[in-house]
């Protein structure tokens, strides 16, 4: 589960530490481009919020492989974004509905999977490498653009949510 988190964490920070110069260097303006990241945050609680009325029809674990399916889609979008704004745009609303319904799953994913007993501790725990992926993004982004630009970027997060969605289609049926 930790790793889990730390590829979406990886993915999500690396991506938004960046997203301006991505979608400068796909041909996106300037203004553009910092419109389509504005909107990040407030599809975050219209993420949560969909949770909120799905879930109990849905399950958690559905949702989780929605969410994470979504991460990937939302990469995919934003390999493709220069094609058009609207593409932009779905990247931003995709990513951050899904990354806001995440703060929800998370705690139900891990007391699911892992029991109440001791949560605070695990949860904590869990937390050290999640944290220490988010503090690695911006180093890794840099990097990658150095080496490739923004398609080499997007390509290795794309492939960090794909692992993420691999690792949560192996967590026990039962436990999430």
């Amino acid at each position: 589960l930790a790793l889990l988190f730390s590829l979406l964490n990886l993915n999500h920070w690396t991506l938004l530490s960046f997203l301006i110069p991505i979608l400068h260097e796909k041909g996106v303006g300037e203004t553009l481009a910092v419109a389509v990241a504005s909107c990040i945050g407030p599809a975050q609680v219209a993420g949560r919020f969909a949770l909120m009325r799905a879930e109990t029809r849905i399950g958690t674990r559905p949702a989780t492989l929605l969410t994470l399916a979504a991460v990937v889609a939302a990469s995919l979008m934003l390999l493709a974004a220069g094609l058009t704004a609207p593409l932009a745009f779905a990247f931003a609303l995709t990513q951050g509905a899904a990354m806001g319904t995440m703060t929800i799953l998370r705690p139900v994913i891990v007391s699911g999977t892992l029991g109440m007993e001791g949560y605070g501790a695990t949860a904590g725990l869990m937390s050290i490498p999640t944290l220490l992926a988010s503090a690695a993004a911006p180093v890794l982004g840099a990097f990658l653009l150095s080496q490739g630009g923004a398609v080499l970027l997007v390509a290795i997060t794309t492939a960090l949510a794909v692992a993420a969605l691999a690792l949560a289609a192996r967590l026990p049926r039962g436990a999430v």
